[in-house]
């Protein structure tokens, strides 16, 4: 994923082959739950995950283990 991000970076277009996205309508009961959510397609998150989770559950580990 970062060569593929790098990639995009520099205007080269990337195919993603590998991650199955969905391209189906989510059924109409998903969207009532879901109302707020303004998208056609429910799609997976990145393969190297979302830096601002990551970020998140780093600063949990360390405030986690410093009690250790």
């Amino acid at each position: 994923m970062p060569l593929a991000n790098s990639a995009k970076s520099n205007k080269v277009t990337v195919y993603h082959l590998n991650i199955g996205q969905p391209d189906i309508k989510m059924p109409e009961i998903v969207w009532e739950t879901l109302k707020d959510l303004k998208k056609q397609v429910l799609e997976y998150s990145p393969s190297d995950g979302y830096i601002w989770l990551k970020e998140k559950v780093a600063k949990y580990y360390k405030i986690f283990l410093n009690g250790f």
